[in-house]
Order: C-alpha cells, then structure tokens, then sequence
C-alpha cells in the first residue's frame, strides 16, 4: 500500500484548446499538496469527455487506445511512487513526474539526484534553517560544473572516488567567479566540501553505498584573522560627515546599527519594530531569531543603536523595518568607499561590525566570554572564541587596573 498521500488526475485544459472540437487531455499529479502537471497530446471534443471518470467516452476505436494509454499511465505512477517509498527515496510531484516522462537525466543512485533527496529531505524535516539549505544547493551548481568540466554527465554515488573530491575541490580554488572576478578562497571552498562530506555520510547510513571516498581526504583549514574596527577607527567612522552624502550616510547607519548590535546581514536587514520590546526598567530588547542558525536571540539594546533606531522612526512607521532597505552587495560597495573616504585602510564587508561588536565593543570593555557569547546569539562559547583575540587595548586596559591596584 502507498504511504504517500498522491493524487492523480486526467483533465480537459480549456486555456490551451485549439478550437471548440479540439481540446488537450491534461495529467495533474499531486503529492503533499504540491502539484505537477503534464500535455498529454492528446485531443478530443469535450463534449465526449467524462468528468467523473476521467475518461474519454468511448464513440470510436481510437478512443479506446486513449483510454487504456490513461489507464496505463495511471498505473505507472502508481509504480513509480511504490518504487520510490521502497528505496525509502523522498516523493514529490516533480520526482514522480521526472520519472513518468524520462526527463529524470540522473540514476536514483547519481551524486546529484542523492543531493537534491538530501536537500527535500531536510526541508520536509524542518531540520536545516533557509541559509544552510542555499549552502547545499550553491554546493551542487558548483559539483555539477565541475562534473560537466571532466566530460561527464552525473556520477553514480559508488563510483565517486578520492580522486573526484581531489578535482572538485581543485575547481573551487581555481574557478573564476564572472561577477567576482575572482575564485574563492580556501575557507569558502572548505564549507562546500564539508556540506558534499555530509551528504556521502547520509548516502552510508542509509546503506546506499559502503565505501567512504572521504576517507584519508583532509580539509585543510587556513586561520583567518578577523578584521575588526579599532575604537578609534570606529570614532573616525562615527565623526566623519561623509559630505552630506545620504546614500552613504544611510550605508554607515546600517553598519554601525549592526557595529552596536553584534547582528548579521540577514538579522539586521530582517530586523521589524515588532522585534524590538522595552523592557520593565524602560531599555529596549532586541528580539528576534537568527537566519542562519534559527537560535533565538535576545539582547539589550545598547544606546549607540537606539540612536540609529530612534532616527529612522518615520521609516519604521512606513515600512515596519527597523533600518533601510539596501542590498547585501550594494552595501559592501559603498562601505568600500566610505572607508576609503574616511581613510581606514582595511578590507571591509559588513561582517566587519560583527567582528567589531565582539572585539572592540564587548572584548574590549572587559565583558567576559560567556557573556560576549549570549550577545552574539551563540550557544557554545567555542563558536565565539574565534573572537577573542588579545588586543594591544585590551592589554593596555589590563595594564591600567593592575597598576590602580598598587
């Protein structure tokens, strides 16, 4: 018996007739409420058509052969999903629908087709946030490219081997992004080769294959330092009038919101005034949960950002978002030139007032640890200790209270 809750339905499309006698005989697949539909090339007069049956009624000997072709591919979707629900394989309409029409280009057992089963697994699961789900199928346009480069069209899952983790993570050193200009670097490339090591476990726990191309293959890790701003810098960023420039001035706003904030891109630009509550002894609280990770997050809000957020009230009140609209991309752009303008010669993004908020904001001020870690939003001080460098003003501070203290 099938588990799946799928339908199958044969119907006239009236949008797509020829003229009043030639009408098209549609096949409608849906499971889970999500729907795939087929041209049969099929026509007929749909005053011959039965609803409720959904079938021709039979007034000459083609309409038979319509009628058994209908019958017959009803059951193979019935097959089809059978087969699938055995090989304990996801189901979707499209699935079903690629293997009824022979579009499906990839074996069931291909590294591709295994990674998008692995991608609707976890979205029907809930288990992967939005991003990490982005980070697999970016991982797969960039192994299907590097599939494509060695001549080939898939590879079967038992047939991967060392040598193809070798050349994939070659293609991702070495390929030149068009918008970029450049390839990405080795920390970059090193999550997709972990997201494509995930999917080969996933592939071994459910038996698939026995081997493990990964084994003996080490990603190497390159220790990065993270860029922050200075507490001078951040002064001279905050001083600065930028010429009056609005466009810029609203960049440095956003930066400086997310500097006192500790919030990536995708938090702050989603940030709404329902996400902002005061509390008993009058301080808002910023509440909200995180894109990339789905853990909740619940922060006082420092003053510094308050000013910012009290400044776009009429926005807020327009638009129900804390800060202005602006690109990703558009904001890198411009803090580019904003840091060239001011004279701060270092390599910036927005991540950089992340950075800042831990380093120079909390770190700096004496704020231990574990509680630099609550207000980044992480539930392991591992992931924050990254954070935690040592600072020339953090020692210089050390050096003042000792020197109180005798």
């Amino acid at each position: 018996m099938i588990g799946t809750l799928c339908s199958i339905r044969f119907f006239l499309n009236y949008r797509a007739q020829k003229n009043e006698t030639k009408v098209p005989i549609c096949l409608r697949i849906n499971v889970n409420r999500k729907k795939a539909e087929l041209f049969l090339n099929q026509y007929i007069d749909p005053k011959f058509w039965d609803d409720n049956k959904e079938r021709v009624i039979v007034q000459k000997k083609s309409d038979g052969f319509i009628n058994h072709s209908l019958n017959e591919i009803d059951n193979k979707i019935t097959e089809i999903v059978w087969e699938l629900e055995e090989a304990k394989e996801v189901v979707t309409a499209k699935i079903v629908m690629q293997r009824l029409t022979g579009k499906s280009k990839h074996s069931k057992n291909s590294v591709l087709l295994f990674i998008d089963r692995f991608i609707e697994e976890a979205k029907a699961k809930g288990e992967l946030t939005k991003v990490v789900i982005m980070q697999y199928k970016t991982m797969r346009i960039h192994l299907s490219n590097y599939i494509k480069s060695t001549g080939r069209d898939e590879i079967m899952l038992s047939q991967l081997k060392r040598s193809d983790l070798d050349g994939f993570e070659h293609h991702l050193l070495t390929y030149i992004h068009p918008t970029l200009k450049r390839a990405m670097n080795r920390n970059t490339s090193n999550k997709y080769m972990v997201r494509l090591k995930t999917v080969i476990h996933n592939a071994i726990r459910k038996q698939i294959i026995t081997a493990n191309p990964y084994d003996g293959f080490k990603i190497k890790n390159v220790k990065v330092e993270k860029t922050f701003l200075t507490s001078e810098e951040l002064e001279q960023l905050k001083v600065h009038d930028l010429s009056g420039n609005e466009s810029l001035i609203r960049v440095r706003d956003f930066f400086l919101f997310s500097v006192y904030t500790g919030l990536r891109f995708s938090d702050a630009i989603a940030l709404k005034d329902d996400n902002i509550k005061k509390a008993k002894k009058g301080r808002l609280w910023l509440l909200s949960t995180q894109k990339k990770t789905n853990d909740p997050i619940e922060i006082p809000m420092f003053e510094q950002a308050k000013e910012i957020y009290d400044k776009y009230e009429a926005h807020r009140l327009a638009t129900g978002f804390v800060l202005p609209r602006l690109s990703n991309q558009k904001v890198n752009t411009y803090l580019r030139e904003i840091f060239k303008i001011v004279g701060i010669n270092k390599h910036v993004h927005h991540h950089v007032a992340r950075h800042t908020f831990a380093t120079t904001v909390l770190l700096e001020n004496g704020v231990d640890i574990k509680t630099v870690s609550r207000f980044m939003g992480h539930y392991s001080v591992k992931s924050t200790e990254v954070y935690a460098k040592i600072t020339k003003d953090l020692l210089e501070n050390v050096a003042g209270r000792i020197d109180k203290l005798n």
